[in-house]
């Protein structure tokens, strides 16, 4: 079982979302949460085993995202795995997958998240797992806040329900993509083979889920990471994007790598102050292209000015 903190305030309820059950498949910035990543992480792992097998092995600082950032560092057997997202229900989300994957089978878990294998896409079939299956895998936390929604939404008639569950649970089971989709991007669904061997890691590895601003953990943290990994952060945290990657700096270890993501480019270029690092390209399943850079430590970062570029970019999202 992954451990579950909570650090920013969501209020006084079990999961400090029960005012806002109707908007459960919303993430805090009002975006549509996913099920699986939209990163290419299967060809990110590829890079990252074959350039920097000895930090992906080590401690790794991740956004948690849906879950899939976390689950697939375990391709590099690492000692210890953290993820951060500002969303609580993110991690909520995370510790079910995660739970899932330590707990089940592959064609259970597809079954949990694909629309078009099994007898899933009911209310029933939720609660039924979190009342029977799910009780002894996940955080008492995940268990009332997923399970209050299957209990809050049952009612007689079988057109009202089916209604809740498309807007409530529609997010893990999309017809047009789910598990068949998401094996293009993540190591772990590639086969039943990859999966029971991420089973046996996910088992054995400490697994961390942290609701926080990832700023406000990089300013308290005591560890220092092998790797950290911003995936796309500079798209959504515009003001605090420069602010993030210098603490990010501290908190490398002394051959550490910090990790980002842009689909337009490269997301830093040399002469703009950074130095030792990749930038390879990662094609997407559907044909599109993102760019992966790699910086490793030490960060040749001459002023916090240079990134003003970046955060300026960023503004134009």
């Amino acid at each position: 079982m992954a451990e579950l903190i909570v650090r920013k305030d969501y209020g006084t309820s079990s999961a400090g979302l029960d005012s806002r059950l109707g908007d459960s498949a919303k993430i805090d910035s009002g975006r549509t949460f996913y099920d699986f990543a939209t990163e290419n992480l299967k060809g990110t792992m590829d890079i990252l085993q074959a350039h920097y097998p000895k930090q992906i092995a080590g401690r790794i600082l991740t956004i948690n995202g849906s879950g899939d950032h976390v689950i697939n560092f375990l391709a590099g057997n690492p000692a210890e795995v953290t993820g951060i997202d500002r969303s609580l229900v993110a991690c909520l989300y995370s510790d079910m997958k995660i739970g899932i994957l330590q707990a089940f089978s592959f064609d259970m878990f597809k079954g949990f998240f694909d629309y078009n294998t099994g007898d899933q896409g009911s209310l029933h079939f939720y609660n039924n797992w979190f009342l029977n299956k799910l009780n002894r895998s996940l955080d008492r936390r995940t268990l009332e806040f997923f399970g209050s929604i299957c209990k809050s939404l049952r009612s007689g008639s079988e057109d009202e329900e089916k209604a809740a569950f498309q807007r409530l649970f529609g997010h893990m089971v999309s017809k047009s993509g789910g598990v068949k989709g998401a094996k293009l991007i993540n190591c772990y669904l590639a086969s039943e083979e990859a999966y029971k061997e991420f089973q046996g890691r996910a088992r054995k590895t400490e697994i961390r889920l942290i609701a926080d601003e990832m700023q406000s953990h990089l300013q308290s943290a005591e560890e220092r990471y092998d790797v950290i990994h911003l995936s796309n952060i500079h798209d959504y945290c515009t003001r605090e994007i420069v602010g993030i990657i210098e603490l990010a700096q501290k908190r490398l270890a002394e051959e550490g790598i910090l990790i980002l993501y842009n689909n337009g480019g490269p997301v830093i270029k040399e002469d703009d102050g950074w130095r030792n690092y990749r930038v390879e390209n990662v094609y997407m399943g559907d044909g599109r292209m993102d760019f992966i850079s790699v910086f490793k430590n030490p960060v040749a970062l001459k002023t916090a000015m240079e990134l003003q570029w970046l955060q300026s970019s960023a503004d134009l999202h």
